[in-house]
């Protein structure tokens, strides 16, 4: 029975220190800045115009990962306060490695280069996305 428990405990102290390590290698790998492997293109919004009293400055960036939600609701990932802005207003997301925008059926729609979006738009390096009174910039 104590062989058992001497075990038990061995095996206990060995499943911590093989969590503790992973941790460690992750915030390692953070920390160096390791990038996935393969060709994973990384997409940026650019704040090219924006009135002061939205919350948003020029030269901002902001990194799109998988989904951002644009609106002037708290809950939103990149929140504008703009009257010309719905709560919910636009959806920038990245699938199978390209990037995507959708209006989320705001009162005043969503440009892409110039034109209304109504529905579903790729969107491609350099691209003008315009919204209430800002202006995005697509930088890969």
């Amino acid at each position: 029975m104590k062989e058992i428990a001497m075990i038990l405990k061995f095996v206990v102290i060995g499943l911590i220190y093989l969590v503790l390590f992973r941790i460690i290698r992750v915030m390692y790998l953070d920390l160096k800045g390791v990038k996935p492997k393969g060709n994973v293109k990384e997409y940026t919004l650019e704040v090219i115009d924006a009135p002061e009293e939205t919350g948003l400055s020029r030269g901002s960036f902001f990194l799109v990962h998988k989904v951002l939600l644009i609106g002037r609701n708290d809950d939103s990932d990149i929140t504008i306060k703009d009257p010309y802005i719905s709560g919910n207003h636009a959806k920038i997301f990245v699938k199978n490695n390209n990037l995507y925008i959708e209006d989320l059926n705001s009162t005043n729609g969503t440009f892409l280069n110039g034109k209304r979006i109504k529905d579903l738009e790729g969107i491609d390096d350099g691209d003008i996305i315009e919204m209430g009174r800002v202006t995005f910039k697509v930088v890969v």
